[in-house]
Formats: structure tokens, C-alpha cells, sequence
């Protein structure tokens, strides 16, 4: 996945849904599950999680479970 696709995914989802901690939020590129649950990313580097997500992309949007 490239830079440009990535920021795409990352801009496509609130700051506010993004998990605490996300680098995306201080405005570099996104760290948490936003980006690494998204299809494309698995698709690229496969489902790398060891960690039960808090969301999910559902129909091409990010769908946060938690922090509705």
C-alpha cells in the first residue's frame, strides 16, 4: 500500500474514531486498527492482529464498536 491509499483510509474516518493513542490523531499517519483492519491493507500484508478489534470496515466505512 502506498502513502497516498493510506492517508486516503485514514482521512475517510473521524480523528475522534480513531483509537486514543493513533498516531493520526497528532497528524502522522495512521497506527491503529483504521488502517490495518481496512481491506485493502489486508489484502497487501494480510490480517496481522493479535488483538481482538474495536471496529470493523463494514460496505467501505469504518465501523467503531466503542467510541460511537
Amino acid at each position: 500500500m502506498d502513502y497516498p491509499t493510506a492517508f486516503k483510509i485514514c482521512e475517510s474516518v473521524k480523528a475522534s474514531k480513531h483509537h486514543p493513542e493513533c498516531s493520526w490523531r497528532s497528524g502522522l499517519l495512521c497506527d491503529c486498527e483504521v488502517l490495518i483492519t481496512h481491506p485493502d491493507y489486508i489484502k497487501d500484508y494480510g490480517d496481522k492482529l493479535t488483538w481482538e478489534p474495536t471496529g470493523k470496515w463494514i460496505d467501505g466505512k469504518w465501523i467503531n464498536q466503542t467510541n460511537k
